[in-house]
């Protein structure tokens, strides 16, 4: 799988019994549907801290500069990047949820997660703080 960040490929590691995507040269990471569960089970965190399926929309905001565009834009006017990315799995646009104070990309057909640079380790940081 190449990373829709920068393009590099990605590896796959294990992490709690699951495989994950991860790609080395920007950080991100990419979990199937109902990994994120399981790392979070095995990690003894507080699943019930979790939505079960937090409202999701499209993003209205470049997740490389910022800048606010409207939903009929393909490529920002500022940094010339796409602003819609697919499912790295072959579905429909990704989505962006909130979960754990960040925004993250969900794919609502298979409930597949990404993960930006360092958000899968502050996720779980928050998950393993006291409420």
């Amino acid at each position: 799988m190449k990373c829709f960040n920068c393009g590099s490929a990605m590896d796959v590691i294990p992490r709690h019994g699951v495989e994950i995507d991860h790609c080395y040269s920007c950080g991100a990471y990419w979990l199937d549907g109902g990994h994120l569960m399981t790392i979070v089970a095995k990690e003894g965190l507080d699943a019930a801290r979790l939505s079960t399926k937090p409202p999701s929309h499209p993003s209205d905001t470049c997740r490389w500069c910022g800048r606010t565009y409207a939903h009929t834009d393909t490529v920002c006017e500022d940094c010339d990047r796409p602003l819609r990315y697919n499912c790295p799995r072959g579905h429909g646009e990704m989505m962006i949820i909130e979960e754990q104070g960040l925004e993250l990309d969900r794919c609502d057909e298979c409930a597949g997660l990404w993960f930006d640079g360092r958000e899968l380790h502050e996720f779980l940081d928050h998950l393993r703080q006291k409420p």
